[in-house]
């Protein structure tokens, strides 16, 4: 899967949130049998990259 998308996106957020939506034992509620990387530019690095790092 790959998401590309402008990051200012109400699109690509909700779609990003969406696909790390944890349960009440905070386990992702989707199974991945995959690798995830994040390719991103020095200046769009933020010291919490995705939602669930948090």
């Amino acid at each position: 899967m790959i998401l590309a998308e402008s990051f200012e996106s109400e699109q690509f957020s909700k779609c990003l949130h969406h696909m790390f939506d944890r349960d009440n034992d905070r386990n992702l509620k989707m199974f991945f049998d995959a690798t995830i990387k994040i390719v991103t530019t020095n200046r769009n690095r933020d010291p919490w990259p995705l939602p669930f790092s948090r």
